[in-house]
């Protein structure tokens, strides 16, 4: 077998990925009177950030142009409506152009995006196209005076239903907890002062934190629910890398969800991580999968009481 069909077996392995279905009992809503919507959030790992961070993994696998390549595979395999990606490059070969470039061939759009303070990266929200008309606003804020920043989005059905999107990448490396609470707690104010009297909201990226961690606690205690947890009772990984300093394996990306007044949000499945049979001995990034986190995919249904 040759290096390039080897490559392209691996890659095709590790799409084997389980879709956990909701087994719990759905809420019985009128036809026509819900909206489904399927959600992708992606730290899709800056290319300013592979030099010499991942020892293990070829180096040709972190080559711009293949990685490019592969991370628009895998977003086009699940074909979400709403894409929300994180570690952006503000400039260069995978840039927010890169992507609203490509994306753009294969009916997406760009909703909104942020780049960090004085920053070489940022977020994107994307919509497929037929979803454009349904926007009604964007913004975005820097968090709690840090250079990190949040983006949301604000959407409306044609059943009057409120949406409400957020992504951002939260203060990475240990020692920074409090701030990574300040800065969630005015992501989620900030989202509440874009949302109308009733909505849905949607807040999800990479937040740097471990579930048991202040900031995700006090997510929950506000009333916001996890989604992966509300379908699969747990959170599973979302990055497993190695780097320099060790081998890491945790869950720090994540969908949170809360419903405001009479608007309610249902988990109708998640896709699930790759088995550890799955991976590779060099873990993520490598040939198997572009980036070191994998992409969270959840499908909803919205609807009102």
């Amino acid at each position: 077998m040759t290096r390039t069909s080897e490559r392209h077996a691996v890659q095709q392995s590790i799409f084997a990925r389980q879709k956990r279905i909701n087994s719990k009992t759905r809420p019985i809503v009128e036809t026509g009177q819900a909206t489904e919507l399927r959600f992708m959030t992606w730290n899709v790992l800056a290319q300013s950030r592979t030099a010499d961070s991942f020892p293990l993994a070829p180096l040709e696998s972190l080559e711009a142009r293949s990685r490019g390549e592969r991370l628009l595979v895998e977003i086009l395999r699940h074909e979400p409506d709403v894409l929300c990606l994180q570690e952006v490059d503000a400039s260069g070969s995978l840039s927010q152009s890169y992507f609203e470039e490509s994306l753009g061939r294969t009916g997406y759009v760009l909703a909104a995006s942020a780049v960090k303070r004085h920053g070489s990266d940022g977020c994107c929200i994307f919509v497929r196209r037929h979803l454009k008309d349904i926007v009604r606003s964007s913004s975005s804020a820097c968090l709690a005076d840090t250079k990190q920043v949040g983006v949301v989005l604000h959407l409306q059905d044609d059943n009057g239903i409120n949406i409400v999107v957020g992504t951002t990448h939260l203060k990475a490396k240990p020692g920074f907890e409090g701030i990574r609470e300040r800065q969630a707690r005015h992501l989620r104010e900030f989202m509440l002062q874009s949302a109308p009297e009733t909505a849905a909201l949607v807040l999800c990226g990479d937040f740097n934190a471990e579930r048991k961690e202040p900031a995700m606690v006090q997510m929950e205690l506000d009333g916001w629910k996890s989604a992966y947890e509300e379908c699969c009772d747990t959170e599973p990984y979302s990055t497993w890398k190695i780097r320099k300093t060790g081998e890491v394996k945790r869950c720090i990306d994540y969908v949170w969800l809360m419903s405001v007044d009479q608007t309610r949000v249902w988990v109708d499945s998640c896709l699930l991580p790759p088995s550890e049979d799955q991976v590779q001995s060099e873990r993520f990034p490598s040939w198997q999968f572009p980036s070191d986190h994998i992409n969270l995919v959840v499908d909803l249904t919205f609807y009102s009481l």
